[in-house]
Parts: structure tokens; C-alpha cells; sequence
């Protein structure tokens, strides 16, 4: 699909949830200029796939038609969802020619025998999805940047664990699965230093 030409305003923000309302902390706006109608050519087999963070839920059109018009060939737009509503994004990401790879967040609780179930859970959960999409999700990712905190908020060595944990599962669902672990930022003093144990431990 292409869009027609002209000029286009793309408009971001990054924002919280404070009282059950929406606040605004960073936006941008940019504006943009389609020149010609030339599709972009997707990778072919063996070359590097240029890749795209929707951040957005799985098929929705709009965010599709953006991927596309972008020329990307993978998405990170598939998570551990409804496996209903992952089949049809999986049978669009298809019809346009486009990748999408799955987003898991290994589960934290300060209680180690609720940790140890949602870990097994969650497990339970990656490893039937990846049996039921077998061939169709070759990529997945374990986590957001988990040397930060505010992403991972406890100790890295948990989530060291439930990345093992549920990496395991996957792979008992789908062997020829490529499993990946959040990736790291060392962006910090604590962050390196979680980052750092985090490579130092992972299996």
C-alpha cells in the first residue's frame, strides 16, 4: 500500500497514568514529506530485516499501513495475547508480506513462591503459543531493557530465571525458534552493573 503524496504531521508522546488520567510528559511533531510512490522492496532470504516497535495492539490496520509504507519487514507488534487475535494479526502480517516476533515480560513478585508460579505460568502459557504458531513466530523477546528497573524491577537474577525459564519453553514448543533476551541499555551506574550480571549469569 502507498500513501498518496504530499506533506504528513506524525505526532508522538510519551506520557502517565496519575489519577486514572492521562498526562503528557514528551511529545513531538514531525513533519514528513512523501516525495514518490515507490514501494519499498522487503529483504529477501538471508538479508538484514529492517525492523519497526509499533507499540501498538496486534493488527491494527492504521499502525499496519505506517509499517508498511516504512518498508519494514518485522514488527515487534505480536505479544503473549489472545491466540485468536494473534492468528489474524499473523494472517495479515502474512497477506502484507511482513514479520511479526512475539514480546513476553518475565513476571516479578517480591513473594518467591508466587514468582516461582507466575513463572511457570507464564511458561506454560509461551511454550503453548509457540507450539500452535510452530514456523509462523520465528523471533521472540524476553523482557524491555531489564538492567533498568523501571522495567525490571527486581533483582536481575529473577529475571535471569524467568528468562530461562520460559526461553526453555518456547523452544519445547518450536525448536527452530529464536529466542532473545530484552536488550540491555547500561544506561547508568546501576543498570551497567545490572547489565553485567545479567551476561555474567544468563545460561
Amino acid at each position: 500500500r502507498t500513501m498518496p503524496q504530499g506533506d504528513y504531521q506524525l505526532e508522538s508522546s510519551i506520557g502517565r497514568v496519575v489519577g486514572g488520567q492521562r498526562e503528557a510528559v514528551i511529545a513531538t511533531h514531525t513533519w514528513l514529506m512523501v516525495a514518490e510512490q515507490s514501494r519499498l522492496a522487503k529483504a529477501q532470504p538471508g538479508e538484514f530485516l529492517y525492523g519497526l516497535d509499533t507499540g501498538v495492539p496486534v493488527g491494527d490496520a492504521r499502525w499496519l499501513d505506517w509499517v508498511d509504507f516504512l518498508g519494514a519487514d518485522i514488527t515487534r507488534g505480536l505479544g503473549a495475547q489472545d491466540p485468536e487475535e494473534m492468528g489474524k494479526a499473523l494472517d495479515e502480517y502474512d497477506r502484507r508480506g511482513l514479520k511479526g516476533y512475539s514480546f513476553i515480560d518475565p513476571p516479578w513478585d517480591a513473594d518467591p513462591t508466587a514468582l516461582t508460579r507466575k513463572i511457570q505460568e507464564a511458561a506454560s502459557k509461551a511454550e503453548a503459543l509457540a507450539g500452535r504458531f510452530k514456523g509462523r513466530i520465528k523471533y521472540w523477546e524476553l523482557g524491555n531493557e531489564p538492567d533498568l528497573p523501571f522495567f525490571y524491577p527486581g533483582p536481575i537474577e529473577r529475571y535471569a530465571d524467568g528468562y530461562a525459564a520460559i526461553a526453555r519453553a518456547i523452544k519445547r514448543g518450536d525448536p527452530d525458534t529464536v529466542v532473545m533476551n530484552g536488550g540491555l541499555c547500561f544506561a547508568g551506574p546501576e543498570a551497567d552493573r545490572r547489565a553485567r550480571k545479567f551476561i555474567e549469569i544468563v545460561p
